[in-house]
């Protein structure tokens, strides 16, 4: 991604932290300001990769746009019906980035990393099952759709973890790096909405996620730039 991007994205997320802290209230500063971070990437990364359906651009778009659809659900809050959309929107976009993460490895003779050590595979589930046993006697009608997500944000760090030795090293890390930190993100807004408010929380779900949505971003992009030249 181009460093003009990469720049006025990462200046956006700090004047969202921002909004957040000194409470911009008016018009719905924040809601405005956050819901421009994804278009932002979608602009810095559209013209360097193929979009065609099937390629791993296309299902990267798609969760861009699922993204923006549940930010702008997230940041509706003290509205119940908004977070159980955002909620949506979000796993939906983790299912995407599945698909992304699959389609951007290359297809040689390299045994996925989660047969190669399966520990790493029983760790990954070992921690989802944990996080969930935190959350659940908190959850009450929750707890269907939060394992759900939960499920699907840990398959999508075991894709980012099976293009180990399938996708460039560089492009790996930042992929892999940015599943985990949304992974950590999600997990906090979990734990700040169901258990116990976190001080500065807002503050580190942000931070999380501007980072984590741009390694993903930044390394698909990548990899699908060396593919096409």
């Amino acid at each position: 991604m181009k460093a003009v991007y990469t720049w006025s994205y990462f200046i956006l997320g700090i004047v969202v932290l921002l909004s957040l802290a000194w409470r911009w209230d008016y018009p719905n500063t924040h809601l405005v300001l956050k819901s421009l971070l994804m278009p932002l990437l979608i602009l810095g990364s559209v013209r360097q990769i193929a979009i065609n359906y099937g390629r791993p651009g296309f299902f990267l778009l798609s969760a861009l746009i699922m993204s923006l659809a549940g930010d702008i659900f997230m940041a509706m809050e003290g509205e119940e019906p908004f977070f159980i959309l955002g909620l949506s929107a979000f796993l939906i976009a983790h299912m995407l980035y599945v698909v992304t993460f699959r389609r951007s490895r290359a297809d040689n003779h390299e045994v996925l990393l989660t047969k190669k050590l399966p520990l790493l595979l029983f760790l990954f589930i070992g921690l989802a099952l944990f996080i969930f046993a935190l959350l659940k006697p908190s959850l009450e009608s929750m707890a269907i759709p939060v394992f759900v997500y939960v499920v699907a944000i840990t398959l999508m760090a075991l894709a980012a973890l099976n293009r180990y030795g399938k996708a460039g090293l560089r492009s790996f890390w930042r992929v892999l790096f940015g599943a985990l930190l949304f992974m950590a993100s999600d997990m906090i807004i979990a734990y700040n909405k169901f258990v116990e408010g976190l001080d500065y929380g807002q503050y580190l779900i942000l931070g999380l996620y501007i980072t984590a949505q741009w390694l993903i971003v930044s390394g698909i992009v990548m990899e699908e730039r060396k593919n096409l030249s």
